[in-house]
């Protein structure tokens, strides 16, 4: 999401911007023009061919990195959702080493360098070690919790330096960390959103590296992702949903009862999300049991996860058939519908990055009920546009869920509210260019 929707309004505000990607086989050939760039990437005793190709998005150049063995499979990361590929360390070191070679091949000369997560971690190490000083990297934090952890000889698998090797550099409890390298030799860290940067300073929330964040403070920063405002555009529906203007929720709101056979009655909260336990879902269904019992609640939810949290939200429909309805499958308009048709949605993480769902749900006036915690703090207002809890149990959820119950009569002027709220990648990007500026000129 920010690879695509950052680069594109940076471009617009002035930045010459590329992007740099695997060739993943969904990807379409046809829509792409050769460049005539290709090397050989040695990495140990891996040499492998690389041909880079290119692809044109609104005036964005992306650049994909072809190598069939490493990324011509069913699967980014794995052959299914739990399960990684067994050379995924040589798979991505390939993308920092490929991508720092497309920059010279191709004289792209770039000030600054920003990189993504564990899967790009390698590249501000070698920006520094072998870019003889003329790259600066920004590295930026998605989610702490995937590090990118690989045995401790994956080091001379991929030809890199034992010296390196140490609790100071790469090296994390005897493994080889990928995100580890990213945080310890970018000039610049960032994550998105301010409350998570100040969050993973600490060990409830740094999975173990929240020492190497603390000694790297004053260089870290969060900044809010945005929404792709063209994709989730509540004035798009028929009728469309606007501020004050009521028939537009209406019939969104009855559209939802008869696509999911809800009773009349209640108010509607849905569940847009990953169904695991890190998202709170596990909270869910007895928080809004004794809710869906009285009659004061129906309840959508639209999303697939772990197996046991699957089957309590399915034991719950089974027991309010028609107050309950469970879709454990996604697209971008069942979502649409949902949150354009519910009155709430939940978001109980247990810790929460930035989270993109709470901002779309607040342009269509659909009122978030959150936890406390990284960008849900950051983006709703308690009582103003949403409803916040601090504890992640059964009983705070509970709590604020009849808290929006009970919110009837500041219902209209909170949805008002929700729907002026904007969190743009304009915003986004401004503030991303002030960052490479600032990190551009360091001594």
């Amino acid at each position: 999401m920010v690879v695509g929707a950052l680069p594109l309004e940076q471009r617009k505000l002035g930045i010459n911007t590329s992007v740099i990607s695997p060739l993943y086989r969904h990807i379409r050939r046809n829509e792409l023009k050769k460049t005539g760039c290709h090397f050989q990437v040695r990495l140990g005793a891996h040499c492998n061919q690389v041909t880079v190709y290119q692809g044109v998005s609104e005036g964005l150049p992306i650049y994909f990195l072809d190598c069939p063995a490493a990324y011509d499979r069913d699967g980014l990361y794995g052959p299914r959702p739990t399960v990684d590929f067994h050379d995924n360390a040589w798979r991505f070191a390939l993308l920092s080493r490929a991508a720092l070679e497309t920059c010279r091949r191709l004289r792209l000369h770039p000030d600054i360098v920003h990189s993504h997560d564990w899967q790009a971690g390698l590249l501000p190490l070698w920006c520094r070690t072998e870019g003889n000083g003329w790259i600066r990297t920004v590295h930026t934090i998605h989610n702490l919790g995937y590090q990118g952890m690989f045995p401790a000889d994956t080091m001379e698998e991929l030809g890199l330096d034992r010296q390196i090797f140490h609790p100071d550099g790469v090296e994390f409890w005897g493994w080889l960390s990928f995100l580890k390298s990213g945080l310890v030799f970018a000039d610049q860290l960032t994550t998105v959103s301010p409350t998570y940067a100040e969050e993973i300073c600490t060990p409830r929330f740094g999975n173990g590296l929240d020492g190497v964040i603390r000694s790297r403070r004053h260089e870290t920063v969060g900044i809010l992702n945005g929404v792709d405002t063209s994709a989730w555009d509540p004035q798009a529906l028929v009728p469309p949903i606007q501020a004050g203007i009521p028939s537009g929720r209406q019939a969104a709101e009855q559209r939802l009862r008869d696509e999911f056979g809800l009773e009349p009655g209640g108010q509607i909260a849905c569940v847009v999300s990953r169904l695991v336990h890190q998202k709170g879902m596990d909270m869910v269904p007895v928080a809004s049991s004794t809710l869906l019992e009285s009659g004061a609640l129906r309840l959508v939810v639209v999303g697939t996860g772990d197996p046991s949290i699957e089957a309590s939200f399915h034991l719950l429909q089974s027991s309010f058939p028609t107050r309950v309805a469970l879709r454990t499958e996604y697209s971008t308009s069942l979502a649409q519908r949902v949150i354009a048709g519910s009155s709430a949605i939940l978001m109980p993480s247990r810790y929460e990055p930035c989270g993109l769902t709470q901002m779309i749900a607040l342009r269509y006036g659909t009122l978030p009920i959150v936890r406390r915690t990284g960008g849900l703090a950051d983006t709703v207002r308690d009582g103003e546009t949403g409803f916040i809890f601090d504890d992640p149990t059964t009983t705070a959820l509970h709590s604020a869920l009849a808290r929006w119950i009970n919110a009837t009569k500041a219902y209209e002027a909170m949805r008002r509210r929700a729907m002026t709220t904007t969190y743009s990648w304009t915003s986004t990007a401004e503030q991303y260019i002030r960052l490479y500026n600032e990190v551009h000129e360091r001594e």
